[in-house]
């Protein structure tokens, strides 16, 4: 059966560059996902954070409404919202999603950008850009006049951080989409709209959109999810112009991708900060000062006050911008930076075998592209062509930087080679890796190492070779057992987890369950990302062992440690571990009390 065909980044560029052709452009919807990068948590965070800050305050909600950001924040004073949230948005730092949103409004394929965001990202952005578009606060604004905003445009649709009003609770957020219906309406009928980093779940504006887009113009809705969430999918989704786009790599990425594309990434800033920093010297006045003479004394005082000249005092800053940006240009053989930005890997590659021999971040540079171009192949064989050039031009380089991207090169080279079902060439090259880089210092490396360690335990899993599978991850743990590095620290957890599965495997449940139990131990205060999930697969399989033991007191006492632990965690897998343990605690709770129902009848 062939897959359904989908639209794809280059696909929504050229959709968008038609748009701004016809005078339409694109209008951007912007959630919370937009800004995790930046440094401001996802709502599951959030509302951890509230539980702790605001015991008191959330004392009278019941379990299930402490969950529930709208109904937490209706608990606690608007005074309180705000600072609690400023700290937030005070210390997040630009991210590359808001860069590029700012590029695309720059360039007129985004007329406005409507945001349920509180910060002031997207503005830092703009003005990181020397581009300073209108902004509107939708808490604070004459709703019927919305004809009247200007393009280009960023519309704080709940307000702002340091606004009059933030709409928080769901009673808040809910009056507000019914006075934006019009508004809604009118934005969705007159261009085309992309959704990014809104999950519309549990929110009030979300029936807005479901009930005033009608198909006039085509609505992307880009999320993190592979597949488009059911209440996407069976809503927006049934218009035929209606489109879901993954994000599998966040929304920096995707919006990168996109403004590449597109031709207006990177920013001047970026990669002649001598030109921008001159065409934002460009409105600036010269400076007034006040007549250095002595004229007569007939004069009044009043026909004095206008006596003025003025200097061009940055005369010279100008012209030392200009001297250095013409000696940086001379001396530079090729701006890797800016092509590596734009996403030209073979450029880069090609301008630089004219240029041997390359000093230290040329050499990085290049490495960086190879590693690129490599994963843009489309033909798994061409990929590990260019993964073999990578390694061979560079092998010998003392670069940590470059080291780090041949050992990237190695650790895909046998990916790839296990997608084209070849496991022992596959090991092979992990093993080279391996030795390669057994006494390296450099973090990426050994990212890399552990990497390979785990891919070489799993393949000999898949080639049903149980007892060498535990060896290689038992090689893995103690190599690493020390670091500190949050990728090696995953990486290990897995090993753990995978040992622990394999130790059942072969009918061993005792160690399968002394393993979970080190990982558990060994990772407890660990606020890794991914360190968690496995933490949480480790109880969840310990719980089911149990259960396989008929040990379901243990069992349940298991989940419940799970659920406790991870009950406010905003990690996806996690969420997912905790969904399975209340799920089995409730079938063998159903169980339990079926046994000693039927024991009664007996009696």
């Amino acid at each position: 059966m062939n897959k359904q065909p989908k639209y794809n980044v280059s696909d929504l560029a050229n959709l968008m560059r038609k748009a701004r052709e016809n005078k339409k452009p694109f209008v951007f919807f912007t959630g919370a996902g937009c800004s995790v990068t930046a440094g401001i948590p996802l709502a599951k965070t959030l509302i951890a954070e509230l539980q702790q800050s605001f015991s008191t305050e959330l004392k009278l909600l019941n379990s299930a409404e402490r969950e529930d950001y709208g109904k937490c924040m209706a608990q606690i004073g608007r005074d309180d919202r705000r600072e609690f949230l400023k700290g937030y948005i005070n210390k997040a730092n630009i991210n590359w999603a808001h860069i590029a949103l700012a590029c695309l409004l720059r360039e007129e394929y985004i007329s406005r950008i409507l945001t349920f965001n509180f910060d002031n990202l997207l503005a830092r952005s703009c003005g990181l850009l020397g581009l300073y578009p209108a902004t509107y606060d939708f808490t604070a604004a004459n709703l019927n006049l919305y004809h009247l905003i200007d393009k280009p445009a960023i519309i704080h649709l709940h307000g702002q951080s340091h606004g009059f009003a933030q709409l928080n609770t769901n009673d808040e957020t809910a009056s507000h989409a019914e006075q934006l219906s019009q508004f809604i309406q009118a934005t969705l009928n007159e261009s085309p709209a992309l959704f990014i980093g809104y999950s519309g779940q549990a929110d009030a504006f979300f029936p807005q959109i479901k009930d005033h887009y009608s198909g006039q113009h085509r609505l992307f809705w880009v999320d993190i999810a592979e597949h488009a969430p059911t209440h996407i999918e069976e809503s927006i989704l049934k218009i035929n112009l209606a489109h879901y786009m993954p994000c599998t790599d966040g929304a920096d990425v995707f919006l990168i991708e996109l403004a590449q594309e597109l031709g207006c990434f990177p920013p001047q800033i970026f990669t002649d900060p001598y030109a921008h920093l001159l065409e934002e010297l460009k409105p600036v006045l010269p400076y007034p000062q006040t007549n250095n003479h002595k004229g007569n004394n007939t004069s009044s005082n009043t026909e004095q006050l206008g006596l003025t000249t003025t200097l061009d005092i940055l005369q010279q800053l100008r012209q030392r911008l200009e001297a250095a940006q013409a000696q940086e240009r001379t001396a530079q053989r090729s701006n890797y930076l800016e092509l590596y930005m734009q996403g030209k890997n073979e450029e880069i590659i090609k301008s630089s075998q004219s240029h041997e021999p390359l000093d230290d971040a040329e050499q990085e540079w290049v490495a960086r592209a190879y590693l690129n171009w490599a994963l843009k192949q489309t033909d798994l064989e061409q990929e590990i062509a260019v993964y073999d050039q990578l390694i061979a031009r560079f092998a010998s380089s003392d670069v940590a930087g470059v080291q780090e991207q041949v050992a990237k090169a190695l650790l895909n080279k046998g990916i790839t080679l296990g997608q084209l079902a070849r496991p022992e060439d596959e090991m092979s090259v992990y093993d080279q890796l391996i030795a390669r880089f057994a006494s390296s210092d450099v973090a990426g490396v050994l990212d890399a190492v552990a990497s390979a360690l785990l891919n070489k335990g799993i393949t000999l899993g898949q080639l049903a070779r149980p007892e060498d599978e535990i060896s290689v991850y038992d090689q893995l743990i103690a190599r690493f057992a020390h670091s500190d590095m949050a990728g090696v620290q995953e990486t290990v957890a897995q090993a753990l987890v995978n040992k622990g599965v394999t130790l059942g495997q072969l009918a061993r449940p005792e160690d399968e369950i002394s393993v979970y139990d080190q990982l558990i131990a060994r990772f407890a205060h660990s606020d890794v990302a991914g360190v968690q999930e496995r933490v949480a697969s480790a109880l969840l399989n310990k719980g089911i062992t149990l259960g396989q033991l008929a040990r379901q007191e243990d069992e349940i006492s298991v989940y419940d440690q799970l659920i406790a632990r991870f009950a406010s965690s905003d990690v996806a897998g996690v969420q997912e571990q905790v969904a399975k343990a209340l799920h089995y605690k409730q079938v063998e709770l159903e169980h339990i009390e079926h046994s000693v129902s039927t024991c009664d009848e007996a009696q």
